[in-house]
């Protein structure tokens, strides 16, 4: 049995054309609900890396593991957002005294917005005064923005040695599912 069908060829290109618009569309919105990284990034291997030396090291609580676990599992699916995920792991060191002092800190930091790895501190010298101390930058947002400074290897080697210096420890669980 043979078709009396024509095909309007100029109305199949129109399809196809209207077709792929879509689809470009689409992939460009779901662009902004990515991070500008892979699963493979050495940034997630150091922030990862920086979590499970927590776990393993420092004596915590239970609302404390609930949110290194979350975090683990948001930073796992890089990267795809986590909807609602925001929290913000730091460790910090002091020493000194009066008449000199120093700080140092190391934090991971991530939301469903952007994604942040920094260190730094400060010195006090009472006849000098105080200064900052800059030290690894990472930041990225979804939808593609992405800056940092240093080596992040660097910053986990440091990160690693303070958390076996017993630092202060601090998670803030921002999160929409934070009890």
């Amino acid at each position: 049995m043979t078709s009396n069908i024509e095909w309007d060829k100029s109305h199949e290109e129109n399809e196809i054309s209207q077709l792929f618009k879509t689809s470009i569309y689409i992939m460009n919105e779901s662009d902004n609900n990515i991070f500008p990284l892979s699963a493979e990034d050495e940034m997630i291997f150091a922030a990862q890396s920086f979590i499970e030396k927590i776990i393993s090291c420092i004596n915590l609580d239970k609302q404390q593991l609930i949110s290194l676990n979350r975090i683990t599992f948001a930073l796992e699916r890089i990267p795809e957002i986590t909807t609602g995920i925001d929290i913000e792991v730091s460790i910090s060191l002091r020493g000194g005294d009066e008449n000199s002092s120093e700080m140092r800190y190391w934090q991971v930091h991530l939301s469903d917005i952007f994604f942040e790895i920094r260190s730094g501190g400060s010195v006090y010298d009472k006849a000098v005064g105080s200064d900052t101390i800059d030290g690894y930058y990472f930041y990225a947002e979804t939808g593609g923005h992405l800056s940092y400074n240093g080596d992040v290897f660097a910053w986990l080697d440091e990160a690693e040695e303070a958390i076996c210096l017993n630092p202060s420890l601090r998670i803030d669980d921002e999160s929409e599912c934070a009890s």
